[in-house]
């Protein structure tokens, strides 16, 4: 009786099968994978700086790759540890190149299981051009409207700063030599007052248009512009009077030019200015005359960052006195005071003339009490000699008078 063999032959090629799925899936499990987008990597590239030279086509390329190998190994690979380097130092001139690149793997992998079969591209073409130097100009523009219709705000171009003041552009020559200059354009509505920011800027040829920057590298990515604002303002003159030789202010008549004078600075600071105060004059030096006009000049000082913008440094007053006289009066009975030790003090005159102004009235009432006019002579800080010394006078106080000019007697020191 013949048995069955049917289930021995399906077991002997269950078995084969077996074996095979072992050899493919464990002993020797190879598979093939193509890869994608590997960005291309430069190395070296001073080499061709030393030789002036620079890439003007042909970087931020990429490849695909189809690798054979080990499906473990295969796995580990992405276009992003794949690493595909090619080397300028190969490039000795400009124009067109083919170059070889090499293919770095990661060092998880085992690269002897690893095989490339196909590269696309098989090199990489880069395009090689002459580069030049050149420094340009940066240059401001104002555009637009200012944000407040206020006249009296006014840019201080010759005071803006600008850094940096020059753009270094580098690339080739052709596109180089087209670049007139580095243009900074500024919106007046963001000008309200000082302001320090950074400007994008762009380079402009020589018809003045835009020149793309593709291919050109510059020093600075952007401009830092100082813009300083300031306001202008007319401001009235202010003079004062010191009281003396028997006359206030109120005996005054006086006039002022210019009355006004226009000045510039930050607009905070000038908002805070009302008036500007000339040095105060005191009526005692005023020697001329009642009715007769006196011209005086005082210097315009501003304070620290205020601009005088009319450029007027000083103003001329005009002033004569009103309802006051003026006398002379000899006084014989007058002190000499701190005579230095050892010397003795002799005046060439007997009396010490006192020129006097002040009302009429009080002037004649002062006649019947001239013994109440006070005149000290101090010869503090005199040494050996003969000088001409000014004196001090006193007046009664329910008077107005008061001594005006130089009054002065001279003296011999020996």
């Amino acid at each position: 009786m013949k048995k069955n063999k049917l289930p021995m032959i399906l077991l002997a090629l269950g078995a084969a099968i077996l074996v095979w799925l072992y050899d493919v899936t464990v002993v020797n499990p190879n598979d093939t994978s193509t890869i994608s987008g590997i960005p291309v990597r430069f190395i070296n590239e001073d080499e061709l700086k030393d030789q002036d030279l620079m890439i003007t086509n042909g970087a931020g390329g990429t490849v695909s790759l189809r690798i054979s190998g080990r499906r473990s190994e295969l796995k580990e690979l992405t276009k992003d540890n794949l690493d595909v380097v090619v080397d300028l130092s190969q490039i000795t001139e400009a124009g067109k190149h083919e170059l070889a690149y090499t293919v770095r793997y990661p060092a998880t992998v085992s690269a002897s299981d690893l095989k490339i079969d196909a590269r696309n591209p098989i090199t990489v073409s880069v395009e090689v051009e002459h580069y030049i130097r050149r420094a340009v100009e940066v240059r401001t523009v104002f555009e637009g409207e200012a944000a407040e219709e206020d006249d009296t705000l006014v840019i201080d171009h010759s005071a803006m700063e600008l850094q940096p003041a020059e753009i270094m552009v580098t690339g080739p020559a052709e596109l180089v030599e087209a670049v007139e200059y580095a243009r900074v354009v500024i919106q007046k509505a963001d000008v309200t007052q000082t302001t320090v920011a950074d400007y994008s800027y762009d380079l402009i040829d020589t018809a003045g248009e835009v020149v793309e920057r593709d291919e050109l590298v510059t020093d600075a990515e952007k401009v830092n512009v100082t813009i300083p604002v300031h306001k202008t303002r007319q401001i009235p003159l202010k003079l004062s009077f010191l009281p003396g030789g028997g006359a206030t202010e109120r005996d005054v008549v006086y006039t002022i030019q210019p009355t006004t004078i226009t000045i510039s600075g930050e607009p905070s600071q000038v908002d805070e200015i009302e008036e500007i105060e000339l040095e105060p004059i005191n009526l005692a030096n005023v020697s001329e005359k009642p009715s007769t006009p006196t011209t005086l000049t005082r210097q315009i000082v501003l304070p620290e960052g205020i601009n005088n913008a009319s450029g007027v440094a000083e103003a001329a007053v005009e002033l004569r006195f009103k309802g006051l006289s003026v006398t002379s009066v000899s006084i014989e009975d007058y002190t000499v005071v701190n005579v230095p030790e050892g010397l003795t003090a002799t005046a060439l005159s007997e009396s010490v003339q006192v020129n006097l102004r002040g009302t009429e009235a009080d002037l004649k009432k002062l006649e019947q009490r001239l013994e109440e006019i006070e005149v000290t002579v101090d010869l503090s800080g005199y040494s050996q000699g003969t000088f001409i010394v000014p004196v001090k006078v006193e007046l009664p106080e329910d008077l107005q008078v008061g001594a005006f000019g130089n009054n002065t007697i001279t003296i011999i020191l020996s």
